[in-house]
């Protein structure tokens, strides 16, 4: 409805030339001789800077089509708790996979604008040891998430549960995780 999909999907594109740019330069590079290694490494560290500066004007249409999505996926299923278990599920599998390979995926880094969440190594290594709601408490109660976060492509992920967990209780279901409301500004 808001057109957040169209714009996304163009700069996906863009950034998806990009960074398959940056990504097959490094690794055909590095079969290289080393007389040749560096204007390949030059072209490629170019490519992936063109990848970052471009990703920049996204982020905040990604941060707002995010809120759009879980309000209409939880009015759709009507059921804000598999929702939230949904997107926890899916950001400890994409750390899963990132954790597993040592860096990130190309097509995870390369499609991040895109995805519904992104890849959380920390909370993923204290997943099973902490419940859901200490895991991600942090995101609403630390002051500073704000600008720890200001380079990611989404909101972070406690705020949104803790969203997703007000729809819960305005439709006066059990909420599967009760996070706390950031502190009031003075």
């Amino acid at each position: 409805k808001s057109g957040y999909f169209a714009l996304l999907s163009l700069q996906g594109l863009v950034l998806q030339f990009f960074h398959q740019l940056y990504w097959k330069l490094a690794l055909w590079g590095n079969r290289q001789p080393v007389y040749f290694k560096w204007p390949v490494g030059a072209i490629a560290t170019l490519s992936y800077c063109a990848f970052w500066l471009l990703r920049l004007p996204g982020l905040w249409v990604s941060r707002v089509r995010t809120y759009y999505g879980d309000r209409a996926a939880a009015e759709a299923t009507g059921n804000p708790n598999g929702l939230t278990k949904a997107l926890a599920k899916l950001s400890f599998g994409c750390a899963a996979s990132v954790e597993r390979q040592g860096y990130t995926p190309a097509l995870l880094e390369r499609a991040a604008l895109l995805l519904p969440v992104s890849p959380d190594l920390a909370r993923y290594q204290l997943y099973g040891r902490y419940s859901l709601t200490e895991l991600f408490a942090w995101d609403s109660l630390n002051s500073l998430r704000g600008w720890m976060s200001i380079r990611d492509s989404h909101p972070p992920l406690g705020d949104r549960l803790r969203l997703i967990m007000a729809y819960a209780q305005h439709w006066k279901l059990e909420m599967t995780i009760a996070l706390p409301s950031p502190p009031r500004r003075q």
